[in-house]
């Protein structure tokens, strides 16, 4: 709301500014104006609009270059995808080998404890296979 305030004067102040100009001056600075918005006005009708600012630039310097084939463009949109694919892929894939170490040294654990057999069949078995894995968790790798 300050910013708005602040500019609003500075526009008024360069208005007044320009109102006392002599008037030569104030056609040559209308002149260059109008010269800047022509410029602006053709270097957006230039403007490329579906290639990349990198292949526009290849164009302009050599116009004979032959179109880029349909394919390439679809590989191009699709690479940041397909990447990100891999990504979620070699993630989940990581995590799963993690997860099967975990369980393994948990059974490794479990069956090397000096637990009775009985302890198997037991109802409270989930519990003691916490405990287990808390172990096995806890234990200093070698």
């Amino acid at each position: 709301m300050n910013q708005d305030r602040i500019a609003t004067r500075i526009c008024r102040l360069l208005d007044q500014a320009a109102d006392e100009l002599p008037p030569d001056v104030q056609a040559r600075l209308s002149a260059a104006r109008q010269r800047a918005l022509a410029r602006l006005d053709t270097a957006a009708a230039r403007r490329p609009r579906r290639w990349s600012a990198l292949s526009a630039g290849l164009r302009r310097s050599n116009p004979s270059l032959p179109p880029t084939p349909l394919w390439i463009k679809l590989t191009a949109a699709a690479l940041p995808a397909i990447v990100l694919l891999l990504g979620v892929l070699l993630g989940n894939r990581y995590g799963h080998e993690q997860s099967v170490t975990a369980q393994a040294d948990a059974y490794t654990e479990m069956l090397t404890a000096d637990s009775p057999l009985t302890a198997y069949t037991d109802r409270g078995f989930a519990t003691h296979l916490q405990r287990v894995g808390l172990n096995a968790a806890q234990r200093p790798e070698h």
